[in-house]
């Protein structure tokens, strides 16, 4: 998946596996105490892997698209924003 990321920005995205110890302090920042139980559920989800739901066909009449296809259109704002390139002209 981070691959894939990097793919579609056009470089590499750097992949850092960190503790539980180290993960759950960093989480504990943004989310208090629900860092611990956050991360509970992210493991459980290795072992009991959520179904794909058909709900965007449905809502929207248009299958999902993997992520390595892009998306159909895309802006040029939303390009800058996605490249960066947005950034650049401040």
């Amino acid at each position: 998946m981070v691959q894939d990321i990097g793919s579609a920005l056009g470089r590499d995205v750097p992949f850092v596996e960190v503790s539980r110890e180290e993960a759950e302090a960093v989480l504990a920042r943004a989310m208090g105490e629900y860092a611990g139980w956050y991360l509970d559920g992210r493991v459980l989800l290795v072992d009991h892997p959520q179904s794909a739901l058909t709900t965007v066909e449905e809502v929207l009449g248009d299958p999902r698209r993997h992520s390595r296809s892009g998306p159909p259109r895309m802006s040029s704002c939303s390009a800058d924003v996605a490249t960066g390139a947005a950034n650049d002209r401040r």
